[in-house]
């Protein structure tokens, strides 16, 4: 009986065993996808990772690139429940939980700076730079700029220059005064001015003086007639510039 030449034998054992390899990688995807089904209660196609617990469902999605696959090329996160919660938490005392967004030139990052506890976004890698905008309990800062929301404040009796430290509406108060400036402004501020109701024969004004940094229109002075006239500013270049007034 003839025998094959050492080659071909060399050559069939070659196949067999890349045909071993070949069914032990079958065999593999097999089971990790029965291990998924199992996990999940059935097979999810275009999904290589699927996650679930009693409250939540984490998949990620498969993007295929030539012979490279990103496997969080897109993250879902779906619950049946009235409210779907995603949590970032950093334990640490000086921590920073944020989340950055990039790409090949630029990153911006937001979350909670441990500086102040300020919610921010910053145009940058990180919280420890000026952020672009910061938001607090009752203020909105964007850059310098700073729009304050709460309560509105009432004006001290007299008092010629008010404080707008924490808010962007302050109504006068109802005997006579002369108001110059505000304290504490904020380069970029909004102001809302209310009239509230006043005392008979009291004069309640707002003082128009370019020289002062009170530019109000036609260089009028704003005096309030009745409860709800309303005087509008915003503060450019450290100067008060009217762009609004309304009377009832």
């Amino acid at each position: 009986m003839a025998q094959r030449p050492v080659e071909l034998m060399d050559e069939d054992k070659s196949k067999h065993r890349y045909s071993t390899v070949a069914l032990v990688f079958m065999l593999f995807i097999f089971a990790a996808g029965a291990v998924i089904a199992a996990l999940s209660g059935g097979g999810t196609p275009g999904y290589l990772v699927k996650w679930n617990t009693s409250t939540s469902i984490m998949d990620s999605i498969v993007n295929e690139t030539s012979d490279l696959i990103t496997i969080f090329g897109e993250l879902k996160l779906q619950t049946g429940t009235s409210e779907t919660i995603l949590y970032i938490e950093n334990t640490e005392p000086d921590g920073d939980p944020q989340i950055q967004f990039g790409n090949p030139t630029i990153r911006t990052t937001l979350g909670v700076d441990d500086t102040g506890d300020l919610f921010e976004i910053n145009y940058g890698t990180g919280l420890t730079s000026d952020p672009e905008f910061t938001l607090s309990t009752n203020t909105v800062t964007i850059g310098d700029a700073k729009l304050s929301y709460g309560e509105e404040i009432v004006q001290s009796p007299g008092d010629t220059t008010p404080s707008v430290s924490e808010t962007n509406m302050i109504k006068t108060y109802r005997t006579s005064s002369s108001i110059t400036g505000f304290d504490l402004s904020t380069e970029g501020q909004l102001l809302f001015i209310f009239c509230g109701r006043q005392l008979p024969s009291q004069t309640i004004e707002v003082i128009a003086d370019h020289g002062a940094g009170m530019n109000l229109a036609g260089n009028a002075d704003f005096v309030c007639a009745s409860e709800g006239d309303m005087l509008t500013l915003i503060q450019i270049d450290g100067e008060w510039w009217e762009t609004a007034r309304a009377f009832q």
